[in-house]
């Protein structure tokens, strides 16, 4: 009997340490300068089967350098190589792909100074010397910045073979940026396949406002670019060029933001966002300015892919940031970090990085599954470990927008990493109802409610005269149960009754529910 026992708490210590298991073990800490941009894959440059990782760090000058870490666990703190590189808030000036197709990650660096590219080909003979360079297709043209930068899958024509996207600008904002496509594999020769110029010039601040993904999921890859005219700010669209095999560039879609109200979810702050549920098409992650919660925190909505005029539907929605447009870019998603399949969705606030898993839309609330309090920066490594789940990397900076010492940290992914929403859903409530515990009550009480569907919630007390009191605004809830503390001992409330007042508005459809309250002192 008592084995019996012993075995039915085991039970229920292992599946409440599994329903709330989180990232925390650490597999590779290392003292540095970083930006909020940390780190991109290497793919396995050692053959010893499991992913090696660059490293964007600084030197106390403020010169940016890769370093290259192998794989492993846990791994080893000193770097194989290291190579000049800069690293910025958005961006790392490189791109790690295949390139000649021999099964090797191989590095590309922009050298804008020299206007040129530098390749150094992956593999057990890669060393600091570059194997190639590649001069800028225009050599009057200022810099370069690299779509493949964070290990995107960039594939135009869908033929199942990535190209290296580059776009080449000027310093003049009137020059037309273009971009170029570079074949790889058996095709691939420095020279550009393809050029499509845009349409319009960017000012400087708008050179990293641009996505990818396949997003009518015809397994081509789209190209998604935030434009705004030089000469008048106010003058911005998004524009979406399709893939397809031809390279036809003419297969776009442009929009004015704040006008089509068929879009009207688009806006300058929109990012790409992967598949998020499983219709094969990539998604887009909006920011829902009507809904803020709390001061400085916006609520983020995900919505489906689709063909122009983006029949898309609700995918996700309920998680609540500091970050928005640049902020949040790139890497809104650094990976799948419990291996189910689903991409994770990472924000964060000034000082720290929130976490939510991939899955089922979120019903009832915007709580992260994990906060990684004290820690900032991203980037998307893939599995380091070997285990077959992909592992997060993140810091101890605590200012994303400029270089600073502290730990480069990665954190293990884990398989038993699941959110305790998922693993005991509630029923959806039928009716608005309130109660309160304790009641009577001295000074504070707490009141739970339900709601039947999305809607704005206010909490209004009363006391017995009718006389307001207490008027919170709740913000917009979904279908669930939420509890309010109240103190009246704070408002200066004598001893009575008092009734306490849910009001919930959804569309037309307008729901009241009282409590009687009765307050002791």
């Amino acid at each position: 009997m008592r084995n019996r026992i012993l075995s039915v708490i085991i039970f229920i210590a292992f599946f409440s340490l599994s329903a709330q298991a989180q990232l925390t073990r650490i597999v590779f800490k290392k003292w540095g300068n970083y930006h909020n941009l940390l780190g991109i894959k290497a793919g396995d440059q050692n053959g010893d089967g499991i992913n090696d990782f660059w490293l964007g760090n600084h030197d106390s000058t403020g010169q940016g350098y890769l370093e290259l870490y192998y794989g492993g666990d846990p791994i080893d703190t000193i770097p194989k190589m290291r190579l000049k590189c800069m690293v910025y808030l958005n961006a790392i000036k490189a791109a790690s792909i295949d390139l000649n197709g021999d099964g090797y990650n191989d590095l590309i660096l922009s050298e804008s100074r020299l206007h040129e590219l530098k390749v150094y080909f992956g593999g057990p003979l890669l060393d600091t010397i570059p194997d190639m360079v590649i001069p800028f297709p225009d050599t009057t043209a200022w810099s370069s910045l690299f779509y493949n930068s964070t290990n995107k899958w960039i594939d135009f024509d869908g033929d199942g073979v990535q190209e290296l996207l580059v776009r080449y600008y000027y310093q003049e904002s009137w020059h037309r940026p273009f971009l170029a496509f570079y074949k790889t594999g058996s095709e691939f020769t420095g020279e550009p396949y393809r050029i499509c110029y845009l349409d319009t010039g960017y000012y400087t601040v708008d050179y990293y406002r641009y996505e990818v993904g396949d997003f009518n999921g015809d397994g081509c890859t789209d190209l998604f670019e935030y434009i705004k005219h030089p000469d008048d700010p106010d003058d911005k669209s998004l524009m979406v060029i399709y893939g397809n095999s031809d390279f036809n560039f003419d297969d776009r879609f442009v929009f004015k933001l704040y006008s089509d109200s068929v879009v009207s979810d688009f806006t300058e702050y929109t990012l790409a966002f992967p598949d998020m549920d499983g219709d094969g098409k990539d998604d887009f992650i909006h920011v829902n300015h009507i809904t803020y919660q709390y001061p400085w925190y916006m609520d983020k909505k995900i919505t489906t892919g689709g063909y122009p005029p983006f029949e898309y539907k609700l995918a996700w929605r309920a998680f609540n940031d500091q970050l928005r447009g640049s902020d949040a870019r790139p890497l809104p998603s650094p990976g799948d970090f419990n291996g189910d399949g689903k991409p994770e969705f990472l924000g964060g606030t000034e000082f720290s990085e929130y976490l939510w898993l991939g899955g089922n839309p979120r019903t009832r609330d915007m709580v992260a599954d994990q906060k990684f309090e004290g820690y900032m920066g991203r980037g998307l490594i893939g599995d380091v470990t070997g285990d077959g789940v992909d592992d997060f990397i993140t810091s101890t900076i605590t200012n994303r927008y400029v270089t600073q010492p502290g730990f480069a940290v990665i954190f293990a992914g884990d398989r038993t990493f699941v959110s305790v929403k998922d693993e005991a859903e509630q029923s959806v409530p039928e009716s608005v109802k309130i109660e309160a515990y304790p009641n009577p009550f001295n000074p504070s009480t707490k009141l739970s409610y339900t709601v039947p569907s999305t809607g704005w919630v206010t909490l209004s007390i009363y006391n017995i005269s009718g006389e307001l009191m207490v008027q919170r605004d709740l913000g917009e809830k979904y279908a669930g149960s939420y509890e309010e503390e109240i103190n009246l001992g704070k408002t200066g409330a004598a001893s009575g009754v008092y009734f306490a007042e849910i009001t919930f508005v959804s569309g037309s459809d307008v729901k009241k529910e009282k409590v009687k309250l009765q307050l002791l002192k």
